[in-house]
């Protein structure tokens, strides 16, 4: 995987964590809710911190807010679009 996909991942289940952050904080939740979901938060949080040790150097903020991809994606994909269309000359 490369690290445009590894961080677009890391954006995806930063999402994941904001949203499961909000419900457990939420002063509508009783302990045995909590503690039934506890455990996938957990997992949330492995994958979070998986995610940014193959990603190495990165900001506190890139950790909290995640990573802006839209030039690395547009990059990206640019360069396919020409190579397909070099492809399809030849």
């Amino acid at each position: 995987m490369d690290i445009t996909a590894i961080k677009l991942q890391y954006n995806k289940i930063l999402e994941r964590y904001k949203t499961a952050e909000a419900w457990l904080d939420s002063p509508k939740r009783v302990d045995r809710e909590i503690q039934k979901w506890m455990p996938e938060f957990e997992k949330i949080v492995d994958q979070i911190n998986l995610l940014l040790f193959a990603i190495g150097d990165h900001t506190t903020d890139e950790a909290m807010n995640g990573f802006k991809m839209e030039n690395e994606i547009s990059k990206k994909y640019t360069k396919v679009s020409l190579n397909k269309r070099r492809e399809r000359r030849e």
